[in-house]
């Protein structure tokens, strides 16, 4: 028999928590930048949905070949047991391709001086650092840069062009129901959403 415990008897913030919230408003997500930091040991798998944040971490014991594939272009170590845990990222060189501004990272966490690679340092809570990228991340692209393969997947043409990026076009939000008011184009587009 499980017994429920009681919402209010939960920790619902902190000041790390709570500096991840306000600067993510827009919807973006944190990632933990720092081998020894993994993101279990600041806040257990799937409680960020109960804290109302988002990361691009993961605990899923049914997760795809494809995620595993797609994680190793953010990180070199990629997942661990056998692909249910995604815990960090590990290279700056990834993390700088316009590639990763698609995750919807906007803030790295990590222990380790990152000021060193240029990016900001906005918070320290304890002996966490937190740092803003200083490219915004794309959370909504509408695009006809793109290419379809023989599997019939769509790939993104890079570099993505800024006035493809659609800013504040959420017209209703809703959990999962989101209204987008789309670009008219005389060429057919498709639309990308960081979720």
């Amino acid at each position: 028999m499980t017994r429920p415990r009681p919402i209010n008897s939960i920790a619902l913030s902190s000041p790390l928590i709570q500096s991840i919230k306000n600067n993510t408003i827009d919807g973006s997500r944190y990632a933990v930048f720092d081998q020894h930091l993994s993101f279990a040991k600041i806040l257990p798998s799937n409680q960020e949905a109960l804290l109302k944040i988002k990361s691009i971490h993961s605990y899923n014991s049914r997760s795809s070949e494809n995620y595993h594939n797609q994680v190793l272009e953010s990180s070199d170590s990629g997942t661990q047991t056998y692909g249910r845990h995604f815990k960090y990222l590990d290279s700056i060189s990834k993390i700088r391709k316009q590639q990763f501004r698609l995750s919807g990272v906007s803030l790295l966490i990590s222990k380790n001086n990152l000021e060193e690679y240029n990016f900001k340092k906005i918070d320290t809570i304890s002996d966490i650092n937190i740092y803003q990228l200083f490219d915004h991340p794309i959370l909504i692209l509408q695009t006809s840069n793109y290419s379809t393969n023989k599997e019939n997947h769509v790939d993104l043409v890079f570099p993505i062009q800024e006035e493809f990026i659609l800013q504040n076009n959420h017209k209703k939000e809703f959990d999962d129901l989101k209204i987008i008011k789309l670009i008219p184009n005389n060429e057919e587009t498709i639309l990308f959403l960081s979720q």
